[in-house]
């Protein structure tokens, strides 16, 4: 749980703005107050919480031969953390869409048992990726992968906004964030 003071401090803002953001996100019921607490004099501290079924986050990281899916729900509990087989065939050509409709078919199953909205889905992918413009440059582990907009293709069978990365970008933000 957090406090507006310790959310205004991570991400820069001012306790006004802060304090206006998290009134909406609890008229709209999507966050809780956990607790009051009184430290000395003045007001109380309130600490607020994301509910469960706010929302459900998704980060896929794809191998060449498998690919792990983890799914975090809005209060940072773990939903699901899966491995599942990645079949390609020899034609390397044919090695993308082998990927994405995999994947598109495992997220379909989530999407379809899940008890909150996902917003959208980080995948990491081996090989050299720019995530600005969601290209797969090059799949070093992978035939085939030369310059795909692999975003486009993900969203497109997904129906969901997808954000590619760099698996090593995304380890050094999930160190630094820990």
């Amino acid at each position: 749980a957090a406090t507006r003071r310790g959310i205004a401090e991570f991400v820069s803002m001012s306790l006004v703005s802060v304090s206006a953001a998290l009134n909406t996100l609890e008229n709209s019921r999507l966050i809780i107050h956990d607790a009051k607490r009184k430290d000395g004099g003045g007001r109380p501290t309130h600490f607020y919480s994301f509910k469960a079924e706010a929302a459900l986050f998704i980060g896929i990281s794809i191998n060449p031969d498998s690919f792990r899916v983890v799914a975090i729900s809005a209060n940072g509990s773990l939903s699901e953390d899966k491995s599942y087989p990645l079949s390609l065939s020899k034609d390397s050509a044919a090695h993308v869409s082998e990927i994405v409709s995999q994947v598109a078919a495992v997220l379909e199953d989530i999407k379809q048992s899940a008890e909150a909205p996902i917003p959208g889905v980080g995948i990491t992918l081996p090989g050299v990726t720019d995530s600005q413009k969601g290209v797969w440059v090059e799949g070093f582990q992978v035939n085939g992968i030369s310059h795909i907009n692999i975003r486009d293709l993900f969203t497109q069978a997904m129906g969901i906004p997808v954000c590619i990365e760099d698996p090593a970008r995304a380890a050094a933000f999930y160190e630094a964030k820990k």
